[in-house]
Formats: C-alpha cells, structure tokens, sequence
C-alpha cells in the first residue's frame, strides 16, 4: 500500500478555479431549490456523539 496522498493526485487547475467569479459558474443543469422540493426533503444528521469512557 502506498503512502502518498490522494491530494497530490489532483488534476483540478486550482489557480483557475480561484479566479472564477460566481457568475462564471454554470449552475444550468443543477435544478432550482422550490419550497417544494424543501417539504420533500429528508434530514439527515451525521453520526451519532460518541461516548466518553469513563
């Protein structure tokens, strides 16, 4: 098993990505959040607090 990290496998260009503005991202194929899509939606928590041991 290898030690390297998976971050330094990257190929996102992160220089480009921290020069986009919000208007230069395109959200056209994400749907639009309604109040209905809210009244569908199922709340999730995250795991439960783990106990301390004494």
């Amino acid at each position: 098993m290898s030690n390297e990290s998976i971050s330094s496998n990257s190929q996102t260009d992160w220089q480009r990505l921290d020069a986009m503005s919000d208007e230069d991202i395109d959200l056209s194929d994400c749907p639009e959040i309604t109040p209905e899509l809210f009244t569908k939606a199922t709340v999730r928590r995250g795991l439960p607090a783990a106990k301390n041991k004494p």
